[in-house]
C-alpha cells in the first residue's frame, strides 16, 4: 500500500498495533511503579467490596420497617467491628462505618431529631436509604482490569484496593531512533527531531535508544538498521523518506522487507512511511520538524491506543485558504482570548506566510516554533473568519 488517506492510516496502526505492540516479554513490578506499563493479564477481583453494608452518610442506622422513636444504644466508626442490631433500637453512624445487621437504612443527622432522654425522632423512610450494599462495588472473582490496558492512577488505586501489590505487565517496548543527513551528521543544522521522538517516546513510558546520525549513504544506513533490529522492537528513522537523490529510506525497506505504506494525505506531515523490516517495524518521519512532529501524533496511535485529544470549539481569528484539495491539512492553532489564531499569518506569534497567500505548509514544516501551538485543526476545506471550528488540544 502506498499513498493513503488518514482514514486508512489509522486503520493501519490499529492493525499493527493488534499483531505488534502487545509481541513482548512480561516482568512483575511493585504497583506504585507500573503506572504508564500495558498490563499483561486480566485482574480479577480475590474479594468482595465493599465487605459488608456501609453508611454512605453520618446518622442513624435503623431498621426501616421499626416505627419511630427508636432508642438510640451505641456508636458506630469505620473501625467499629460487625454488630448485630436488636429491632426497634437505633445507633449512631458515621459515613463508611459498617451497618449493624438487622438494620437496612441510615437516617441523615439532618433529618432526625434526639430527644432529651436518647430516643430518636424522624419521619418515616425507605429501605437502602444511604446504604452501599455489600459487594455492590465489585464481586469476588469479578473481572475488573482486562490485559492491554494502560495503568494509571486509577488502576492503581482499583488494585491496591484489591490488596494486590504487583502487577505483571509487558517489558518495556525498545525503539531504536535514527536520524538521517548530512547536514546533520557533519553538524551544519541540529537535530531537532530526534529528542522530539525520543521525548514522545519517554512521555509514552517506551525505552528509547539513540542511534545516533547515518550520513546519505544506502550502506551506511542499511549497516546501522540491521544492527540495530537485532536488539531494538522498531525503529523510528527522521528524514530520507523523500524522493531525493539522497533520500534511501524507501529503497532499504523494499529490498529488505516489506513497504507497508508510503505518504499519507495529509500536509504537513505527508511522507511519513511505515514498514517491515527483519518482521520488525520501521517507522519513517519527515526530516521536516513540523512534518515529523505531526507523524508521531500519528504514532501516538500505535503507541498509547486511539484515545482522543481533548476539544475545544473557538472563532476562526482569520481566513484560512487551503492551496490543494485531496489533503487533509494540519493547521496549528494558537488559543488567543478565545480566538483561534492559525500560526504562520502576520497576525499569530509566527509571521512567515505572506499576506493575502494560501495556506503554505511547505513553510509551516520547516519552523520548530510552530511546535509551540496549543493545538490542530484537521480540515480538507477553507475555513472563514469567526467561523466555529474543533481546535484539538495537545494538553
Amino acid at each position: 500500500m502506498r499513498f493513503v488517506k488518514v482514514e486508512q492510516l489509522d486503520r493501519i496502526l490499529n492493525d499493527l498495533r493488534k499483531d505488534f505492540f502487545f509481541r513482548r516479554e512480561i516482568e512483575s513490578v511493585e504497583l506504585i511503579e507500573s503506572v504508564g506499563r500495558i498490563l499483561a493479564e486480566d485482574i480479577y477481583s480475590p474479594i468482595t467490596l465493599p465487605k459488608y453494608n456501609i453508611a454512605t452518610m453520618d446518622g442513624y442506622a435503623v431498621n426501616s420497617s421499626d416505627v419511630p422513636p427508636l432508642k438510640i444504644v451505641g456508636e458506630i466508626f469505620p473501625d467499629t467491628s460487625l454488630l448485630k442490631a436488636e429491632r426497634g433500637l437505633a445507633y449512631y453512624i458515621t459515613t463508611g462505618s459498617p451497618l449493624p445487621e438487622g438494620s437496612d437504612t441510615v437516617i441523615k443527622i439532618e433529618d432526625a431529631t434526639v430527644s432529651e432522654e436518647g430516643f430518636l425522632i424522624y419521619e418515616k423512610v425507605t429501605a437502602g436509604k444511604y446504604v452501599l450494599l455489600r459487594g455492590s462495588d465489585i464481586r469476588e472473582n469479578e473481572l475488573v482490569i482486562e490485559a492491554g490496558r494502560r495503568i494509571t492512577p486509577q488502576e492503581v488505586a482499583m488494585l491496591s484496593a484489591l490488596n494486590i501489590e504487583k502487577v505483571k505487565v509487558l517489558k518495556k517496548y525498545k525503539v531504536g531512533v535514527l536520524a538521517t543527513g548530512n547536514e546533520i551528521k557533519k553538524g551544519i543544522i541540529r537535530d531537532v527531531n530526534s529528542p522530539m521522538i525520543m521525548s514522545f517516546l519517554k512521555q509514552w513510558n517506551e525505552d528509547y535508544q539513540y542511534l545516533g546520525c547515518c550520513s546519505d549513504d544506502y550502506d551506511e544506513l542499511k549497516d546501522r538498521v540491521t544492527k540495530a533490529l537485532e536488539f531494538c522492537d522498531a525503529i523510528i528513522i527522521s528524514g530520507g523518506v523523500s524522493v531525493g537523490k539522497k533520500d534511501y529510506v524507501i529503497k532499504l525497506i523494499e529490498n529488505e522487507g516489506e513497504l507497508i505504506l508510503h505518504k499519507v494525505k495529509m500536509r504537513p506531515g505527508k511522507p511519513m512511511t511505515i514498514g517491515l523490516v527483519k518482521n520488525k517495524l520501521i517507522f519513517a518521519l519527515p526530516g521536516k520538524p513540523a512534518g515529523a512532529f505531526i507523524s508521531l501524533l500519528n504514532l501516538r496511535k500505535f503507541f498509547i491506543g486511539d484515545i482522543p485529544f481533548p476539544i475545544i470549539k473557538l472563532p476562526m481569528k482569520k481566513d484560512v485558504k487551503l492551496p490543494t484539495s485531496g489533503f487533509e491539512y494540519i493547521i496549528f492553532i494558537k488559543n488567543i482570548e478565545g480566538y483561534a489564531y492559525p500560526l504562520g499569518y502576520k497576525d499569530s506569534p509566527i509571521n512567515i506566510i505572506p499576506e493575502n497567500s494560501n495556506y503554505q505548509p511547505s513553510l509551516i514544516s520547516n519552523t520548530v516554533k510552530t511546535l509551540l501551538a496549543d493545538g490542530f485543526i484537521l480540515t480538507s476545506e477553507d475555513l472563514k473568519k469567526d467561523q466555529i471550528v474543533e481546535v484539538h488540544l495537545f494538553y
